[in-house]
């Protein structure tokens, strides 16, 4: 009975090559149609494989499911009779949790079914650093897709989950969810966060991500000196796949920093993985004081006999508003001095020391 629920949810080459089995399940039939299954998993081991690639086992598997037919499908509606009997309702597993390479998955739940022209996987709670291991691991996504997981490796938990993956693989896949005290890794230009708020959406061309926080970290350690400690954060992210080009960029970014510091910001990150890595980057400071200078100035890509006057010289200073802005060249390869800079601060009583 279940050899074909296996086969009809096998996806991009993964398979079961063995498990040890333990737990309860209920059925309810009418009419001789299974309407409606539940139960409780306990499972030592599930040893699954990818390609011909057996991975490590995952153990102690613990979980309750459950299984209903679809209201909308009746047993005498013939595209109903059509169908294998999982295909026709919904599958729904909570409280799963796993431990697998050494790591342990906390609890969350999810919900799967199998619609014409795709399938539909509704979660809560997914927690991303454990998942994105196992997900690495049975390459699921695109190359593009697993490099930026391992590149930015993304902490935290996503709720509300809905991922809709078409029949066709082809047609790529849309993924929306709400990010909990979310943190990714800053890599290639591209800013570090950690305990982000707010909404994604990714597609097979990109995605983006909205930030409503009323506290985060933020850095960019490939130009400040460290990350930034902030609060009424609004901000949109966005990222594209241009043929071999990534684009990272956003354009209304507002924060506020230390007591009254209203900061706002925007940056183009273009990421060639033939060429070039180029950054545009603008900050812009209002009610601000002299001593905040040592944080955003760029002390990585500033001549640093400026960046020490500025930060040693200008003693006191009431900074009413101000504004950097540098663009160029950012990857490994770049050559000296292909990223430029340049700042306007507007002081109040200020002191300078010669």
């Amino acid at each position: 009975m279940f050899d074909g629920l296996a086969e009809e949810y096998a996806w991009r080459n993964i398979r079961a090559e063995g498990f040890d089995l333990g737990g309860q399940v209920w059925m309810t039939f009418r009419d001789g149609h299974i309407e409606q299954v539940s139960g409780n998993l306990k499972t030592p081991y599930l040893q699954l494989g990818v390609g011909l690639q057996s991975l490590a086992p995952l153990e102690n598997i613990r979980a309750k499911f459950g299984w209903r037919r679809h209201d909308t499908l009746g047993e005498r509606e013939p595209e109903a009779a059509a169908k294998p009997w999982y295909a026709t309702g919904e599958f729904h597993v909570k409280e799963l949790e796993w431990e697998w390479n050494g790591n342990t998955v906390s609890p969350f739940s999810l919900r799967f079914s199998h619609r014409d022209g795709g399938r539909r996987l509704i979660a809560d709670a997914l927690p991303l650093q454990p998942l994105r291991r196992l997900v690495a691991g049975m390459n699921l996504l695109p190359g593009r897709a697993e490099r930026a997981l391992e590149n930015y490796r993304p902490t935290g938990r996503l709720d509300r989950v809905m991922l809709n993956l078409p029949t066709d693989d082809s047609r790529g896949f849309e993924l929306t969810a709400a990010l909990n005290n979310v943190g990714v890794r800053a890599h290639d230009g591209a800013p570090g966060a950690s305990g982000l708020d707010g909404t994604l959406f990714v597609d097979r061309n990109g995605g983006f991500v909205r930030v409503n926080n009323d506290e985060l970290s933020l850095g960019f350690p490939d130009l400040f000196r460290g990350g930034w400690n902030l609060r009424d954060v609004r901000a949109g992210v966005a990222w594209r796949f241009e043929g071999g080009v990534t684009r990272v960029y956003a354009d209304d970014i507002r924060m506020v920093y230390g007591s009254n510091t209203r900061l706002t910001g925007a940056f183009d990150l273009r990421i060639d993985q033939g060429g070039e890595d180029n950054l545009g980057l603008k900050v812009g400071v209002r009610d601000g004081t002299a001593d905040m200078l040592a944080d955003f100035v760029p002390m990585k890509v500033v001549d640093p006999d400026l960046y020490q006057w500025l930060t040693t010289s200008i003693t006191k200073a009431d900074i009413s508003s101000g504004e950097f802005y540098g663009h160029g060249q950012i990857d490994r390869d770049a050559p000296e001095n292909s990223f430029s800079s340049s700042m306007v601060y507007r002081f109040e009583e200020a002191s300078i020391r010669y």
